[in-house]
């Protein structure tokens, strides 16, 4: 495993999270990782740990500063579970997401979905859907599933809402 960066609200820049995902494209086989803020209820735990799948680093290394609302929404408000709306950071996936739940549960089951289960060590039973909650004029939003057994968060791809 790439260097971990432990987070506490906000104290890791921008720039250094895109220091991590272009190491770990460049070491092979290897995801990074950060432990991030968590509401303690939801998780037992203070913190929980977020890793980005490659097709996800692709991405935000190819448009760097096209996701970086998003990467300070996740660094500064961590897991947040199930919202009201109107709260930037990660938030589950709900009924109401309807493009974006489609998407993930049509990932989630399709040949690439049951590879990450394998990679991340997870069952499909076991995880939720999460998403990455910022003002995007693009209407993209970036998502995942929560392992709340492993404590993990991995974020997957992105998606319409």
């Amino acid at each position: 495993m790439i260097n971990n960066i432990p987070l506490t609200n906000g104290s890791v820049s921008y720039e250094d999270l895109i220091d991590l995902l272009k190491a770990s494209s460049e070491a092979e086989g290897r995801k990074p990782e950060m432990v991030i803020p968590s509401k303690k209820y939801l998780t037992n735990l203070d913190r929980i740990t977020v890793t980005f799948h490659k097709d996800i680093i692709r991405r935000l290394l190819a448009n760097p500063r096209d996701y970086q609302r998003d990467i300070n929404a996740i660094v500064t408000y961590g897991y947040l579970g199930r919202t009201r709306g109107g709260r930037n950071g990660i938030t589950d996936i709900t009924d109401r997401d309807g493009a974006l739940m489609t998407k993930f549960l049509t990932i989630m089951s399709s040949t690439f979905g049951r590879e990450v289960l394998i990679e991340y060590n997870s069952k499909l039973e076991d995880i939720r859907g999460v998403k990455v909650v910022v003002h995007r004029k693009n209407g993209l939003r970036i998502f995942g599933f929560l392992n709340r057994d492993k404590n993990r968060i991995a974020l997957l791809g992105e998606s319409r809402y």
